[in-house]
């Protein structure tokens, strides 16, 4: 899903992504949590303020997966940064609205982002 919304938000179309909570990362669950704990605990060591943050709410999480694949310092990146929104759950303004559902099925080893952000700290209310 990471990967098509860079491509249409570069293209210019104004992206919304609900119920980001179920998106799915492949792969190896213990890894992948180790991989994303790991991040969190990078710090610069000159002045720690500076560091990466990397958010744990699974909406922020999925944005920065998207930023990350986008150019990097150009403005083409922020104007498409500007039509990107992404929400947990579904919010009213677009209940009733048809959506395009993406992904596929996977055969793999698969978890979802709601599950990985509460092993890296999330608390859902």
């Amino acid at each position: 899903i990471a990967t098509a919304t860079a491509k249409s938000i570069l293209s210019g179309e104004e992206t919304i992504v609900i119920n980001a909570e179920l998106a799915v990362i492949s792969g190896d669950a213990v890894k992948t949590v180790e991989k994303y704990r790991g991040r969190r605990g990078i710090q610069n060591k000159g002045n720690p303020a500076h560091s990466v943050k990397w958010p744990r709410r699974p909406d922020y999480l999925l944005k920065k997966i998207i930023t990350g694949m986008l150019p990097k310092k150009t403005t083409r990146t922020k104007q498409a940064l500007a039509k990107l929104k992404v929400y947990l759950g579904a919010p009213a303004e677009y209940a009733g609205k048809p959506a395009e559902k993406a992904g596929r099925k996977l055969s793999c080893e698969t978890i979802t982002l709601a599950k990985l952000c509460k092993q890296l700290g999330w608390n859902q209310k």
